[in-house]
């Protein structure tokens, strides 16, 4: 089948049948109402950091090899660009016309004509979805109504480009929707993030080390823990205040974000103390990357509100053994964080299981 016939025969399948698109929409939760949380949308957050969402999604996606293959084959960065800022400009207006699933349609196609691979074009999605949910402001009343409207316009997107990369698997794929929409329900619960410092919120991050746990008692997936804390912290909010305390667990808490390889997890547990979560690792590569973490945050100090702060942490890592809880866990983390204080600071303790 050409090209042209494959478009005319999505055209046909998805967008003129309006029983067919009213069925999508429906299962991604979209009716009339949300067309007002559209507006707002663009409104609030599309019109005012576009350009960021844009040069942000790019700058990461040029991190990965296959997208810089593809780019250097077929275009050039600022065409891309221009064309992401039309996308983002219509991004949920109209979804319910015929047009809107026919446009979506049609960048699915150009992208697997361009040879872009479908697990590149899903994760290029969700870094653009967690952009758009970056980018929404955190207090605004709205706020918790504009993610569950990311959530679902992007995922209507989204299943309309997986339609246009595997036509003869459409019928398989609609009826794994659900599957797919409980996943992102997942996903909407874990925005859960520490507006201070923007790594997961304490709730947060023990909620996905329950999960580790969950995991680990089936022998699905080893992991390790570590509770990072900045020593002398009560000196820097007496000596200088609180704003240059909270510029340094701000400060902090991005040292330890870049340090942390794909897939480990950082969240403040609480004050100035921080969770640490490394999957598929053992204990001895754990306390490695925690040695440097260590090393970077001590490595230049903190500059903020004209003063220049020193900072270092201590750090105290363990692993799971069988029956361990939560809370047991973190008890044998915490107590090698208490050996690493009572040590000299500025040091990573094992807590080996008893």
């Amino acid at each position: 089948m050409t090209q042209e016939k494959t478009k005319k025969s999505i055209m046909a399948q998805f967008c003129l049948d309006a029983s067919k698109r009213s069925e999508r929409l429906s299962l991604m939760g979209l009716g009339e109402a949300e067309y007002r949380v559209a507006l707002l949308l663009h409104d609030a957050v599309i019109k005012p950091h576009h350009q960021e969402i844009v040069d942000s999604f790019y700058r990461l996606m040029m991190q990965n090899s296959e997208f810089l293959a593809i780019i250097h084959q077929h275009s050039t960065i600022e065409k891309q660009k221009k064309l992401m800022r039309t996308y983002i400009a219509t991004l949920g207006l109209n979804y319910m016309t015929p047009e809107y699933f026919e446009g979506r349609l049609k960048i699915g196609l150009i992208h697997n004509e361009a040879g872009v691979s479908l697990s590149l074009y899903i994760s290029a999605y969700r870094i653009l979805q967690q952009l758009i949910l970056d980018a929404i402001p955190r207090k605004s009343s709205k706020r918790e109504v504009l993610i569950a409207y990311v959530l679902k316009i992007t995922h209507l997107d989204m299943s309309l480009a997986i339609d246009a990369y595997h036509l003869d698997d459409v019928n398989r794929l609609e009826n794994n929707l659900q599957r797919v929409t409980s996943s992102y329900e997942v996903l909407q619960q874990r925005q859960n993030r520490d507006s201070l410092t923007g790594v997961f919120s304490r709730e947060g991050v023990l909620n996905l080390l329950t999960e580790d746990i969950e995991r680990y008692s089936l022998g699905k997936r080893d992991f390790c823990i570590a509770m990072a804390d900045i020593d002398h912290f009560k000196h820097v909010n007496d000596n200088f205040g609180h704003l240059t305390g909270d510029a340094v667990l701000h400060d902090v808490a991005a040292r330890v974000q870049r340090q942390l390889r794909a897939g480990d997890i950082v969240g403040r547990y609480g004050g100035e103390e921080f969770l640490l979560l490394f999957h598929d690792i053992s204990q001895h590569k754990a306390v490695e990357i925690c040695n440097r973490i260590r090393t970077f945050v001590a490595g230049s100090p903190v500059k903020s509100n004209g003063v220049t702060v020193p900072i270092t942490i201590s750090m105290g890592v363990t692993s799971p053994m069988s029956g361990d809880t939560r809370d047991s866990l973190i008890a044998r983390a915490d107590k090698a964080l208490y050996l690493a204080k009572n040590g000299g600071r500025n040091q990573v303790v094992e807590g080996n299981p008893e």
